[in-house]
């Protein structure tokens, strides 16, 4: 898989290069926002906290941007917030987590 990541990479030139790094660089940012929220969701006792309920609300505005339409997708985000089954989010958490091998992502998804 190296190989071939090497392979593409070595034929991009510095337009596709720059482009490449602001994809991942948005990937990244949206990766840290879902690890925010997941953090906050497990750690607040009381998400009908207004205080809470308003952190949310901006981690699902920043999340949104990340996709085609902001709007569409933070809907989504709220409609995900309200699932409660615990192994969605055990699984979500693994798969924003660093540490998850590519091995250990492919089984989650």
């Amino acid at each position: 898989m190296v190989k071939y990541w090497v392979d593409i990479f070595s034929g991009l030139d510095k337009v596709e290069v720059n482009a490449l790094e602001k994809i991942l660089e948005q990937k990244q940012r949206l990766q840290e926002e879902l690890q925010k929220y997941l953090a906050l969701r497990q750690n607040s006792q009381d998400k009908e906290n207004p205080e809470v309920q308003k952190k949310i609300a901006f981690c699902f505005r920043v999340m949104s941007r990340s996709f085609a339409d902001p709007s569409e997708a933070e809907e989504s985000f709220q409609i995900l917030d309200q699932l409660n089954d615990t192994n969605i989010w055990k699984i979500l958490t693994h798969l924003v987590d660093p540490n998850t091998s590519f091995h250990q992502t492919r089984a989650y998804r």
